[in-house]
């Protein structure tokens, strides 16, 4: 598609020779005045107009001035027949591209139309440029707005869990409660600070091995396989409630049982009330506390519900 030029010029056989010069090359649009030229820049995308400075109704300098403003991005040329210093100045100063004198040489002229059409898409080029890029930097903005954020949201929900898991944490090692973490196995994953002492054996000779051992119930050590290997385990309430949990993921609460526990050559008959929390996780898991009620009254109420 050829570029469009506008040539102004109110002497009829100025235009005639303009279009006979450059009509192969490009798009040549010829006004004899002003008015016409503004009425064919409404309806083209002039890259070039080439006015004539000596006009009977508007010279080129100042049509250049008034409409200009319209069309920032259009590249003017004047022509003139005088070279006065004032003229030059004045196209200068009103953003004229080039000073051409009359009567132009063919080539130079088209010398001249090539220059500013190179510089007409150069400028439209930069244009689009840095329109493109000062949206991408809003967006990249609107990016940097909403990392920003989901960072802090992100701080905060940590902060908040941070929170949650330190008060869990001190609950956890300090109810008067035994607590437990086991899992499908019944084997010890976690155990609080009232199980350790219940227990009487150090943390690290606990994780791993199942509750009863633990405690020294007398059925644990009837079998090789120790908690869960006695034909009494198949009663055992802590047994069963940890098995049921897991397996119909669901929760206890305060089931009343007991728990045998050997100390040296004695037995100590323990009540105990059951909780049991499942925990549906990658490996699942039941929370299970134990509640020693042997001298509470609650063990009675209870009873007699």
């Amino acid at each position: 598609m050829k570029d469009t030029i506008l040539y102004i010029d109110d002497e009829k056989e100025n235009l005639e020779s303009f279009q006979l010069a450059f009509w192969s090359a490009y798009n040549v649009l010829l006004a004899k005045n002003t008015n016409e030229a503004e009425d064919l820049m409404t309806k083209n995308e002039v890259k070039l107009v080439i006015t004539d400075q000596k006009m009977a109704e508007e010279t080129g300098i100042a049509f250049i001035e008034r409409i200009k403003p319209i069309y920032p991005d259009t590249i003017f040329s004047v022509l003139t027949a005088y070279a006065e210093l004032e003229t030059v100045l004045d196209a200068i100063n009103t953003g004229v591209y080039r000073f051409i004198q009359k009567p132009w040489d063919q080539k130079e002229m088209h010398q001249s139309i090539i220059n500013a059409i190179d510089k007409y898409n150069l400028q439209k080029e930069n244009k689009e440029l840095l329109l493109a890029l000062k949206e991408k930097n809003l967006e990249l903005k609107a990016t940097n707005d909403d990392l920003l954020m989901l960072a802090r949201k992100f701080r905060e929900g940590k902060r908040e869990i941070e929170e949650r898991e330190n008060l869990l944490s001190a609950i956890f090692k300090n109810i008067p409660l035994i607590v437990l973490l086991v899992n499908a196995n019944r084997e010890v994953i976690k155990i609080n600070k009232t199980g350790l002492e219940t227990s009487g054996k150090p943390e690290e000779q606990i994780i791993g091995i199942r509750a009863g051992d633990i405690f020294d119930c007398i059925n644990s050590g009837e079998k090789p396989g120790g908690c869960g290997a006695s034909e009494a385990c198949k009663g055992c309430l802590i047994n069963s409630t940890i098995v049921n949990s897991i397996k119909y993921k669901t929760d206890y609460y305060k089931i009343e049982g007991k728990l045998s526990i050997k100390r040296g050559n004695n037995v100590d008959e323990r009540k105990i009330l059951i909780s049991a929390t499942y925990i549906d996780g990658k490996v699942p898991s039941v929370l299970l506390s134990l509640d020693d009620v042997t001298d509470h009254k609650e063990i009675i109420a209870l009873r007699n519900a």
